[in-house]
């Protein structure tokens, strides 16, 4: 089993072992919604239920042991709760046995960034994009690597990954701010030349030469910024879609996105200043156009938004202020954003990007009131919120977060004002 470079320590072998494909890429044609077995480990995830998550993932390698996404789905349970040994372990067991490697590649690289080993990351990115030259079916590895590239200064290489993730699919692709913010952080704080030298030459390997052919076409994936704007009747708040974490994601897939780490502490509705639970249960139904096949009898699913206090995706919960960096703060401190409403989406199928915005929108209005305790309040013209993209829900993320962001910094809650 080959195990990543050893990093910057090791110089001109580190610099080859990125540069240089150690693992061959199989196209896999098997999705989320392949077998019915995927639907416990699935809810369970999507419910944040990670022991069991792990155990209903667990069962399923042995009948699919050579498809990646059950190995996604127990090592981002595991990432969950922060047991990156048992994370890495189940995914380098899946890097041995599954045909498609560039989605455990990605999550290896993930799993190594988020334990704070940047040097790993990179070498596992790099690998990725090795075999997302031959099977272009995630964009999530360019995204990665251009947050370190941006962290680190390349400003022209950072633009570089950046548009080869955009090509992958129409419409500009991006990070979760959360996510890039403490990445560009971690890759300041590690900074190193055999990092930089992996960085340029992927870049001028793959990336930047005009002669290049385009790479084959591959599903449509990831949609990280929306631009549609949802309707509501309370002002309107700015729709965005986002990464897997980290997402199963948990980070992010061939129509997939990793559920990240979940940093933050469920809280009682008490602790929120108001009933959470006081929001409405939402409904949406999915559009042909935008959205996965549905059942045989022809039946549009419904997508339900109910109350929740954590998101796995995020480290977040009901109260979570940040800063600019992303750093999670006491919210009487300077901060850049406050969460103050976090919905869990129910549903077999994803709606369309237009009704899935719709929901969040409606759900994150009704949520405000009850954080604020002010029945009247309104949304403010700085909230916004978050949701899962394509790549996300079919790896299980159903998070919806509200949250205000604050232009400049603010001290104290949205519950003070």
């Amino acid at each position: 089993m080959m195990e990543a470079a050893q990093g910057p320590a090791d110089g001109e072998a580190y610099v080859r072992r990125c540069l240089t494909m150690e693992y061959a890429e199989t196209a896999e044609n098997r999705t989320f919604a392949s077998d019915p077995a995927f639907a416990d480990v699935l809810t369970a995830l999507n419910t944040q239920r990670y022991a069991e998550a792990i155990a209903s993932g667990q069962e399923l390698l042995p009948r699919f042991a050579d498809f990646d996404l059950p190995y996604k789905w127990v090592a981002s349970a595991y990432r969950a709760t922060q047991q990156w040994p048992s994370a890495r372990s189940v995914l380098l067991t899946g890097l041995t046995r599954s045909r498609r490697k560039s989605l455990l590649l990605t999550d290896l690289g993930e799993t190594d960034w988020q334990s704070g080993n940047l040097a790993s990351a990179v070498y596992w990115w790099s690998q990725a994009v090795h075999c997302l030259a031959r099977n272009p079916v995630d964009a999530t590895a360019f995204l990665l690597l251009g947050s370190v590239a941006g962290g680190l200064g390349l400003t022209a290489t950072e633009a570089v990954f950046l548009d080869r993730a955009d090509s992958l699919r129409a419409g500009r692709v991006r990070l979760d701010p959360a996510t890039a913010g403490r990445l560009a952080a971690l890759a300041r704080a590690n900074d190193t030349e055999p990092v930089r030298r992996v960085l340029d030459g992927l870049r001028f390997g793959y990336l930047a030469p005009p002669q290049a052919a385009p790479p084959p076409a591959g599903p449509t994936v990831r949609p990280v910024a929306a631009t549609a704007q949802p309707p509501a009747p309370q002002p309107a708040l700015e729709p965005r879609t986002r990464k897997h974490g980290k997402g199963v994601m948990i980070g992010a897939v061939a129509g997939l996105a990793v559920i990240a780490v979940a940093l933050g502490i469920a809280m009682s509705s008490r602790d929120q200043g108001g009933t959470a639970s006081s929001a409405p249960v939402l409904t949406a139904t999915p559009s042909p156009s935008d959205s996965p096949s549905h059942e045989a009898s022809g039946e549009a699913p419904r997508v339900t938004a109910v109350p929740a206090q954590t998101a796995a995706v995020y480290g977040a919960h009901v109260g979570t202020c940040w800063n600019p960096a992303f750093d999670m703060v006491d919210c009487s401190a300077e901060h850049q954003f406050e969460v103050y409403g976090i919905g869990a989406l129910t549903g077999t199928s994803r709606p369309s990007n237009s009704e899935l915005e719709a929901v969040a929108a409606q759900f994150c209005a009704a949520a405000l009131p009850g954080y604020v305790g002010k029945p009247e309040a309104k949304a403010p013209q700085n909230a916004q919120f978050w949701t899962p993209d394509v790549e996300g829900w079919e790896s299980g993320d159903r998070s919806i977060v509200c949250l205000v962001e604050s232009n400049p910094m603010v001290k104290g809650s949205l519950k003070d004002r």
